[in-house]
């Protein structure tokens, strides 16, 4: 009996605790700091995803409620409504996952979904309280700036506005997704939080002769609608150079990675400080860890590198 009186106890705390960092965080996104809305974006479900890996699920949904609640006292309506609301209650259905839940490839899919709800909820609530549509004023720009240059084809501009913005909904999404689990995974790890919970990410680095082909075929066809947009100046042509453009740039930063990876195998005993340079050197110098990695596939140098963080 008195475990459980002492389990009931610990959970209250925790929630309280967990609450008012909730409340904190409110608070300096509106009277402290200018921009911290993109900070609170990514790291919110992170508290709510580790109170319910902890405790029970009726805790959870009292500490859900209670930091919801907080969050449109102390915080910019706009931005509990658009930022912190949804993500908190993705941070729940994280924490979910990872408790009750134990098919990754589930959880994977899910967390991603869940996430691009939480950006669709955003932008539905955007154009609720502005009343304007989620990026007219960047197509207002866009427009501006075609008349600045001497564009032709005006009429293409929100399409291809609307095209980026749907790409790049998707891979922020993505991008959250991953940083929640590394994240997530690295907190309870070294700080121990949860018992029997460890993290053991292994990234094969192999490099296959069919990517160093297929990125130069893509530049290749890139190229083709290039010269056919030009000659013929075709929207569906302009609106596939948009799609390929952005394929060929996501392609670009998976090169950058094998690299950046390969460096870091070759050269195990370097520092840190060096290693950021790398790191540096290659998404500013952009082409030259490309053209290395695209080499390497090339020639089908495969190697497979396993990094593994435990408690």
């Amino acid at each position: 009996m008195s475990k459980k009186i002492n389990q009931s106890i610990k959970s209250i705390t925790e929630g309280g605790i967990f609450t008012a960092a909730y409340a904190l965080l409110a608070i300096v996104s509106r009277y402290l700091i200018t921009g911290t809305d993109s900070l609170i974006y990514y790291f919110t479900p992170i508290l709510m995803a580790i109170y319910i890996a902890r405790n029970k699920i009726s805790y959870s949904i009292a500490v859900l409620a209670a930091s919801i609640t907080l969050s449109f006292l102390f915080a910019n309506p706009l931005i509990a409504l658009m930022v912190i609301m949804p993500n908190i209650i993705v941070g729940f259905i994280f924490g979910c996952l990872e408790k009750y839940n134990k098919v990754k490839i589930i959880n994977y899919a899910l967390t991603f979904i869940s996430c691009l709800g939480a950006s669709l909820i955003a932008i539905y609530a955007f154009e609720l309280i502005n009343g304007i549509g989620y990026g007219t004023d960047l197509k207002e720009l866009a427009l501006n700036f075609a008349n600045a240059i001497g564009f032709q084809n005006i009429e293409l501009i929100p399409s291809i506005i609307n095209i980026a913005i749907i790409i790049a909904i998707i891979l922020d999404s993505l991008i959250k997704s991953v940083l929640l689990y590394l994240v997530f995974a690295l907190i309870v790890t070294r700080l121990k939080l949860i018992k029997d919970y460890t993290l053991k990410i292994k990234l094969p680095l192999k490099f296959k002769t069919i990517y160093g082909i297929g990125y130069i075929l893509l530049i290749m066809l890139l190229g083709v609608l290039l010269i056919i947009f030009v000659l013929n100046n075709n929207e569906l042509i302009q609106i596939g150079i948009i799609i390929l453009s952005t394929i060929v740039f996501m392609y670009s930063f998976y090169l950058i990675y094998q690299f950046i990876t390969f460096m870091r195998f070759k050269l195990k005993k370097m520092k840190n400080s060096v290693f950021l340079i790398i790191i540096l050197f290659s998404v500013l110098i952009f082409p030259i860890p490309i053209i290395f990695s695209v080499i390497l596939n090339l020639f089908n140098y495969n190697i497979l590198l396993d990094l593994i963080w435990y408690q």
